[in-house]
């Protein structure tokens, strides 16, 4: 069900029964900070750890570690192999 078509649900419920969705909605509010929009891995990985999910948290991983180099692939890309394959 798309996000519109709950929300014309909702409005079509008697004003109680919008009040208690209302009452409902804001008490779970701010309980699962992984939900919110402005968690940050860190806090994410912690709610990890607190619910027993992960033993540990991991090292974070340096994109630019020094001395980072391609491995060189001869032959075509693989991404052409791909297409073709699909083919």
């Amino acid at each position: 069900m798309s996000n519109q078509k709950l929300l014309d649900e909702i409005r079509n419920l008697p004003v109680e029964e919008q009040r208690e969705i209302l009452e409902v909605l804001s008490r779970n509010v701010g309980q699962n900070p992984a939900s919110t929009p402005q968690a940050s891995e860190t806090q994410f990985e912690q709610m990890l750890l607190e619910k027993g999910i992960i033993e540990e948290i991991p090292p974070a991983i340096n994109d630019e570690e020094e001395g980072f180099e391609p491995v060189v692939v001869q032959g075509k890309p693989l991404s052409e192999t791909i297409i073709e394959e699909r083919r």
